[in-house]
């Protein structure tokens, strides 16, 4: 009887510990003499409502095309809730699974930036 190859995983809780880890502590704001503590990570949610779900990283939306609807809305429900760095994460490590080394993937993101528009100011030029 042949012995099944293991399933490569993804292990985003390991990713997001080393992460922490690494980071300690979110921003202090103080205001007014208190003080107040932000996650270590930028939430996905908080992302969504400054750009609006049309505008959301190329990263996020590769993510919800690669999950499959259902897989992303558990993955949108864990707890605590996905930050940006886990969808980065996440993209990464399948890339990798797939068989794209970081270097083609670096490649990708540069030539993908490079080909971007620009955006126009309000006085018509370019940034």
């Amino acid at each position: 009887m042949a012995t099944q190859k293991a399933r490569p995983r993804i292990d985003l809780d390991k990713a997001r510990a080393a992460r922490r880890e690494g980071k300690g502590q979110g921003p202090e704001v103080k205001l007014g003499g208190k003080r107040f503590h932000l996650p270590p990570e930028l939430p996905y949610e908080v992302l969504e409502l400054i750009v609006g779900v049309e505008e959301l990283p190329a990263v996020i939306k590769a993510a919800h095309l690669l999950m499959g609807e259902e897989a992303y809305a558990a993955f949108l429900a864990a707890e605590p809730p996905p930050s940006v760095a886990d969808f980065e994460a996440l993209i990464e490590g399948a890339l990798e699974e797939y068989g794209l080394g970081e270097a083609e993937a670096a490649s990708s993101r540069s030539s993908r930036r490079a080909s971007r528009p620009r955006k126009r100011s309000s006085n018509g030029s370019t940034s």
